[in-house]
C-alpha cells in the first residue's frame, strides 16, 4: 500500500548545535524573566524561605502554632503588597516583619518546649517512688557528665577554677 502524504523529514542536530540552540532558548528565558517587570522582591523571597522553614518545624507547629500563623499572615499581607504595585521599600518592610515573626515563632517554640519538659520533669519529681533523673549521682559525677575531658580550656579534675584575671 502507498502512501499519499509526503514521506516526512526529520531535522537532525549535531550535539554541538543541539547544545548551541537550548543554551540559547536558556539564555532567553532567564533574559525574559530577569527584565520581567514585578519580578519578585528578593526580601519576599527571604520571607518566603523563614516562613517556610518554621512551618515545616514540627516543633513550630507542635508549640507556637499561633506565631506560625502571625507570620504565615505577614508573609501574605508582603506578598499582596508585591502584587498591588506597592513601593519596594513597603513591600520589603512587610517581609522584613514576617521574618521577624518566623523568627519570634521559632524563638517560642523552643522556650515553649523546654518549659513543657521541665513541667514533665517536676511531674516526676512529685510523684512518690519515684526520683528524677540524675538523682543519687554525686555532684563530682555530674560535673564530669558536664565537663568533656580532655579540654585543654578547662582545668584538670580538683584543680581550681581561675579567674579570667589571674589567666593574664
Amino acid at each position: 500500500m502507498t502512501s499519499h502524504f509526503p514521506a516526512r523529514r526529520h531535522l537532525v542536530l549535531s550535539p554541538a548545535a543541539l547544545a548551541t540552540v537550548l543554551l540559547t532558548l536558556l539564555c532567553a528565558a532567564l533574559l525574559a524573566a530577569c527584565a520581567a517587570p514585578g519580578a519578585r522582591p528578593a526580601s519576599l523571597m527571604e520571607a518566603y524561605a523563614a516562613v517556610d522553614a518554621a512551618r515545616s518545624d514540627r516543633k513550630v507547629r507542635a508549640f507556637a502554632p499561633a506565631g506560625l500563623h502571625e507570620a504565615e499572615t505577614a508573609l501574605a499581607q508582603a506578598f499582596r503588597a508585591w502584587q498591588a504595585g506597592q513601593p519596594e521599600r513597603e513591600v520589603n518592610q512587610l517581609a522584613q516583619l514576617a521574618r521577624q515573626r518566623a523568627s519570634i515563632a521559632r524563638s517560642q517554640a523552643i522556650e515553649r518546649r523546654g518549659r513543657n519538659g521541665i513541667e514533665i520533669l517536676e511531674a516526676q519529681a512529685q510523684r512518690p517512688g519515684t526520683e528524677p533523673p540524675g538523682a543519687g549521682t554525686a555532684p563530682a559525677d555530674e560535673a564530669a557528665m558536664l565537663v568533656p575531658s580532655g579540654d585543654p580550656l578547662l582545668p584538670a579534675a580538683g584543680e581550681p577554677i581561675a579567674s579570667p584575671r589571674s589567666r593574664r
